[in-house]
């Protein structure tokens, strides 16, 4: 199923109009028509050229209007090899990264431009980009699955072409409060992805599980190297190539993941009977990474259950997130504690405990 474009509302509903001057009304317009400029061209390029046109235009537009940093297109991976050379794991320092909790661009709204049921700080809502940013950031508007979604280039990438991929309206990162069923949210990945094609992955970070916004959302970027992921060769190697195959052997991967193949429906409703069904075994602290690729012209996704009372590093708690637990590509945000932290995680050192419990609790649940 591919994505579908939407319009997006035409007029924001301030909170209170009376304290929106009427420049900053103004301004809105603006911001807006311009929205609704590039809605519109980028949704007929969709129609002729497919998502990939539209991803490379967005992000082509974002450049040029400065709202991505000129270091975005400077990062840089390298390949962190086992000494016996029979697996690696991907490695990138992006420090700049850290200054995402707060957003880019202006720090907040204009006076007066709270818009009704949206919070007023969260960095992923259609109308605080739209009137926060004044027009220089665009969200594309678009359906994936069931779903409407707002994509969105990241000024804060790890990698390139990083874009946020968030759901229109303000739902929860924690899909088990009921604003979104996880089935919708592998679909939506799934559909992205296949739309992008060969090279690209999208990610998804469960709540609790470095997720650093709540707002339901994933991320989608070309996978560093142009490569395949450490997971996939782990899964090549393992012999982990079924429509539901298990890797848990720590000298091909450092934690248990499950891979999942096979038609989109079929591989969609798989996925989500084993993420719900390890909900239902360990309870509230239970969270997931996902990570979706295309192999052999068909959507291939990882699954990687976790437990936030894992606490045996502080990574493995809450500061390890898709990139990390489920592809193995290490997103290092300072080159001090995080490199250390990547040099014993590839000795599989800091994951051992972790491995061993998450493996258990897994086979326990299946």
């Amino acid at each position: 199923m591919a994505p579908s474009p939407l319009q997006p509302p035409e007029t924001p509903s301030y909170v209170k109009p009376a304290l929106r001057s009427s420049v900053g009304k103004l301004s809105d317009r603006v911001a807006l028509a311009a929205q609704e400029f590039w809605q519109l061209h980028l949704s007929c390029l969709y129609e002729r050229h497919g998502l990939q046109r539209v991803y490379a235009e967005l992000f082509a537009q974002q450049r040029d209007a400065g709202f991505i940093p000129i270091w975005a297109d400077s990062i840089g991976w390298c390949r962190l090899h086992a000494s016996d050379a029979s697996a690696y794991w991907l490695v990138s320092l992006v420090e700049k990264r850290s200054g995402r909790g707060t957003g880019a661009g202006r720090p907040g709204l204009p006076l007066g431009a709270e818009v009704t049921g949206v919070p007023p700080d969260c960095h992923l809502c259609f109308w605080n980009v739209l009137l926060r940013q004044c027009g220089i950031q665009i969200p594309w508007v678009t359906r994936l699955g069931r779903h409407p979604w707002i994509l969105l280039a990241s000024p804060f990438p790890f990698g390139a072409e990083h874009a946020t991929v968030a759901t229109r309206e303000h739902l929860s990162q924690d899909w088990r409060q009921g604003g979104i069923a996880v089935d919708d949210i592998v679909a939506a990945m799934v559909d992205m992805t296949m739309g992008l094609g060969v090279g690209y992955m999208t990610g998804w970070n469960g709540y609790g599980a470095a997720n650093s916004l709540d707002h339901c959302h994933f991320h989608a970027l070309r996978v560093p190297l142009d490569d395949e992921l450490p997971i996939q060769v782990a899964a090549r190697r393992t012999g982990a190539t079924g429509v539901i195959s298990v890797i848990d052997d720590t000298t091909a991967f450092p934690l248990l993941a499950i891979r999942f193949a096979g038609q989109r429906d079929d591989l969609v409703a798989n996925v989500a009977r084993y993420v719900k069904g390890w909900h239902a075994f360990v309870g509230p602290n239970a969270t997931e990474s996902l990570v979706v690729v295309v192999e052999n012209r068909g959507p291939v996704a990882f699954f990687v259950p976790r437990d936030r009372r894992v606490a045996c590093s502080h990574a493995l708690s809450t500061g390890f997130g898709f990139m990390e637990a489920a592809a193995g590509a290490l997103v290092a945000g300072d080159a001090s504690d995080r490199a250390q932290l990547c040099a014993q995680t590839f000795r599989r050192k800091v994951y051992a405990r972790a491995a061993r419990l998450i493996s258990l609790r897994f086979w326990l649940a299946w």
